[in-house]
This record gives structure tokens, sequence and C-alpha cells, in this order.
């Protein structure tokens, strides 16, 4: 990927549904997306909205790793600004899946944390942690609490 002079060798990136493009294309004067994939928090970002102008600088973070959900599980919040977090989706064949995780599953903690202290993308960060590392996940379903526990593993990654 490249943005101007800045060359990342391996970003992550999504390609998004159907659906979710058809509601983005509805966007007028809409030119497209970037922040995605980890890749604006490496920059000192400015934006000169007169001239039409985005200026980058490198801040500290340029050359970490880029992360990606290695879990397998897609989270949401059907209340805005209420950490209250449900599964949306689990990829078949991932870590979550083989260890039971279902959607609609209502998580309560992760890693001994209640998630209700937490924001979403402090909850996603669990779920970008490095292969090999270990999640515990205590959800509700059906009015059942179930603990659930799963290495995270990069299956989009071929080993070395």
């Amino acid at each position: 990927m490249k943005i101007g002079e800045f060359i990342f060798e391996e970003p992550v990136i999504a390609f998004p549904d159907s659906h979710s493009v058809r509601r983005v294309l509805r966007i007028e004067d809409r030119k497209g997306s970037i922040g995605g994939g980890d890749v604006l928090r490496r920059f000192k970002v400015i934006f000169h909205y007169e001239n039409g102008s985005l200026y980058l600088r490198k801040n500290s973070n340029y050359n970490d790793e880029f992360y990606f959900n290695s879990s397998g599980i897609e989270v949401y919040t059907p209340i805005p600004d209420l950490p209250f977090y449900v599964v949306a989706y689990v990829r078949e064949g991932s870590p979550a899946f083989l260890a039971g995780i279902e959607e609609g599953d209502v998580i309560n903690e992760i890693n001994g944390r209640n998630v209700f202290n937490l924001k979403m993308d402090d909850l996603i960060n669990y779920f970008q942690y490095k292969k090999g590392s270990r999640i515990f996940l205590k959800v509700e379903r059906d009015s059942t609490v179930i603990d659930f526990r799963f290495r995270i593993d990069n299956q989009l990654v071929p080993d070395s």
C-alpha cells in the first residue's frame, strides 16, 4: 500500500460485503475511505479542508506491525455508546468457531475483565493479539453464562 511517499509492505486491508458497499455509495461527494487497517494511527494527520489536502508525518507508531482480528469474532453494540457487546459473526473454522462461540452471544468478560468497563476499540484489541495469545471469554447465551477459551491463530498468513 502506498500513500504519497509512504509504503507499507503488509498492511491489513478489508474487502466489504456488497450490502456495505451499497450503503456507502449512497453518500454524496464520497471519494473513498482510509483509516481502517490501523494506518492513520501511524501518522500525525492534518486535514487542510480549504485546499483539499491531507498532510501526513510519521509518528512513533509508524513501524509497528499490522495486526488484524485473528479470533474470528465480529462484535457490534446494539445500543450506541453503551458497552453492551454482541457477537455478530463467527468465521467458520476460526479459533472462536472451534471453541463454540455463536452469533448472538453477549460478551460479559474477556480475559477476566468486565466488558462494561471497555470501549469497543479496547475489546477489539483483545482479538488482535499475537498468534498463540489466549482469550478467555464469558458470554451469556439464552440466559446461561458460558466460559470459552481459545488461542489466537493467524490463519491468513502462512507459518514461516
